[in-house]
């Protein structure tokens, strides 16, 4: 299930295309939110590539839910570029 917005923002980071230095990418992380069936997700966004969905990455707990964001968002960004 996708979230349909990020709720608070914790982190965002402000980043530039090497290939079109007019273009801002931007990475913008929600704080992990208990999904109410026993687990936490944690959305994300990034705009300035690809569609700017909002990705919400489920773990078992906050902490995971978190870490799994992060990888995500790395792994997300090396697919884009």
């Amino acid at each position: 299930m996708r979230p349909e917005s990020l709720g608070d923002v914790i982190a965002t980071r402000k980043l530039v295309r090497l290939d079109d230095p007019s273009c801002e990418v931007l990475v913008r992380l929600g704080k992990p939110q208990e999904s109410g069936h026993g687990d936490y997700f944690c959305p994300i966004q990034i705009t300035g590539l690809g569609n700017g969905l909002i990705y919400g990455l489920y773990g078992i707990d906050a902490f995971q839910a978190l870490q799994l964001a992060m990888k995500f968002i790395g792994h997300r960004l090396h697919a884009l570029n």
